[in-house]
């Protein structure tokens, strides 16, 4: 518990390199100095499991970019941005976006071979050119609206495997 700032994540950050069973970072009894997740906070991160304070309203482009061991990420409710290529290369395998968010970076996922599932809100009204571009696993996204706010969502080109995968509408949350 308690605060954390930008050199303490570091520290962290580099606490898998000496230490090779530390697998998951616990921050959600924490709160971050600035809420924001900065870029390439996480760059290529060692640890498979993260848990974000929950103040984090931000997460920066390329936060999490080229983390291939990172497997699991819980995103906290007061989330509202995710930056371009913020997982960009990662190893996520699913991945739940807040409430808060209406907008998903561009290249946000790319590269995510790992990622078979996906839950979005209905509060989301845009997806970002290739922000699922060659996430080859997507095969589920849940989505918590209905079909026709669905084909509202403004998605933008490159996210073929986006629109291949099974779309299952007016999903909640159960996590």
């Amino acid at each position: 518990t308690g605060n954390l700032n930008a050199d303490d994540i570091a520290y962290l950050n580099s606490l898998p390199n000496t230490l090779y069973n530390l697998d998951m970072l616990d921050m959600s009894g924490t709160t971050l100095e600035g809420n924001t997740i900065t870029q390439r906070m996480f760059y290529s991160t060692l640890y498979k499991v993260i848990k974000l304070p929950s103040n984090v309203t931000s997460i920066a482009a390329e936060a999490f970019r080229d983390s291939r061991r990172l497997r699991e990420v819980t995103l906290p409710d007061a989330l509202e941005t995710i930056g371009s290529y913020a997982f960009a290369g990662s190893g996520l395998t699913s991945i739940t976006i807040p409430d808060n968010v209406t907008s998903i970076g561009e290249w946000t996922f790319c590269k995510c071979s790992l990622l078979t599932s996906i839950i979005i809100q209905d509060s989301v009204t845009n997806i970002g050119c290739g922000t699922f571009f060659n996430c080859i696993s997507l095969s589920d996204v849940y989505y918590g609206g209905t079909e026709e706010q669905w084909n509202e969502i403004d998605i933008g080109s490159k996210n073929e495997w986006l629109n291949r995968a099974t779309i299952h509408y007016n999903i909640s949350e159960t996590n």
